[in-house]
């Protein structure tokens, strides 16, 4: 058994993570556990119930030994948002190597396996891999140079996010410097030095992912495994990401992303890099070009999107530079309000075996 702990955070998406759980327990390679944190999902949503529907999905079409995956439910009583839920996966890992799923994706049954090729080398601090996207356009060009990197102008580029499978083999192997959240591992001893993902990043949490991986390179090398594949069907609804109208997206993409540039960067870098992406979406507001990746945001007024990008841009710059702070622990708000199931496959169906509240391990990780 690999010593890997697969974290999925999840919130209103039963179907998604059905799918998502069916893919791990079909691994080449099985995980040592699966940790499943739910953000506050509605009550009628009964994890046990939905991971017997992931289980019976597998086993109706093959015959699969499962009994040595363990998986861990986190229940948080109140949202906490994709950060603070990650940390606390984190918290809660056994394994020494922790891989991150969406939980509106699913993985190839050799994702693990490619991912774990590469940590026999010590100096390998973390691994990802390419995501096919399912639900919305993608697009990979060929002959490309670099795989990630962020412009002068502050663009943040990766040739990550294809369309087909087979589009995966114009991709190749190499150091990066950051990943995509949704196929991505690390050692957990990196993510504890770094103190995992910070909770500066909020609302859409664009850029915490990025953020994290920056301050992982600084330990070891991160590899970009083009054939460990992941798949994703961007869901409309749920998620512990907030989706809103693209006047609030907007902000919240600003805000990240500067406070990004301040803290990667120097000074008159990140001015630079602010000041051209500034400069670029208002021109898109005037000619009526601005766009996401994501076509279901709710449009707003040229007004109200480029307030929002003004006031985005403040907050960004105030934070990045007057109240950033290094990060002294694995950060989350109240953990004594999420509780923790460990479940097993009992017979043909899974049962609870253990309960306790998150928060005693929250506070014995904090003494690190």
């Amino acid at each position: 058994m690999n010593d890997v702990s697969v974290l999925i955070c999840t919130r209103n998406r039963p179907e998604h993570l059905q799918r998502c759980v069916a893919s791990l327990i079909k691994q080449s390679v099985k995980p040592k556990e699966i940790i499943i944190v739910d953000d506050a999902s509605s009550e009628k949503i009964d994890p046990v119930r939905v991971l017997n529907n992931s289980f019976s999905l597998v086993c109706n079409k093959s015959k699969l030994r499962l009994e040595n995956i363990r998986i861990k439910c986190i229940r948080n009583k109140r949202k906490q948002g994709v950060v603070k839920s990650r940390n606390l996966g984190i918290s809660a890992a056994e394994g020494s190597i922790i891989a991150f799923l969406d939980d509106d994706g699913y993985a190839h049954r050799d994702w693990i396996k490619r991912l774990m090729k590469h940590y026999w080398l010590r100096s390998v601090v973390g691994v990802g891999g390419p995501v096919v996207e399912v639900g919305r356009y993608a697009e990979t060009k060929d002959g490309f140079k670099r795989l990630s990197y962020i412009t002068r102008h502050g663009d943040i580029k990766h040739n990550y996010r294809v369309k087909k499978f087979m589009n995966t083999k114009n991709l190749h192997c190499g150091k990066v410097r950051f990943l995509m959240g949704g196929n991505m591992s690390f050692r957990k001893s990196s993510l504890l030095k770094v103190h995992g993902f910070s909770t500066q990043y909020k609302g859409n949490y664009y850029r915490e992912e990025t953020d994290t991986c920056m301050r992982i390179s600084g330990l070891g090398k991160i590899i970009f495994e083009p054939s460990a594949v992941t798949y994703h069907n961007t869901a409309r609804h749920g998620g512990t990401r907030n989706v809103m109208n693209l006047e609030k997206f907007l902000y919240w993409y600003f805000r990240n992303t500067i406070i990004l540039f301040f803290r990667h960067f120097s000074f008159k870098d990140a001015v630079t890099k602010t000041w051209h992406q500034c400069r670029k979406y208002v021109k898109c507001v005037k000619n009526g070009t601005i766009k996401t990746n994501r076509d279901y945001l709710i449009t707003s007024t040229p007004f109200k999107i480029l307030i929002a990008i003004l006031t985005g841009t403040i907050a960004g710059i105030t934070i990045g530079v007057i109240f950033d702070k290094p990060l002294k622990k694995l950060m989350y708000r109240h953990p004594e309000y999420a509780t923790l199931f460990t479940i097993a496959l009992i017979g043909t169906t899974l049962h609870i075996t253990d309960y306790e509240i998150i928060g005693n391990i929250a506070k014995q990780l904090d003494k690190l």
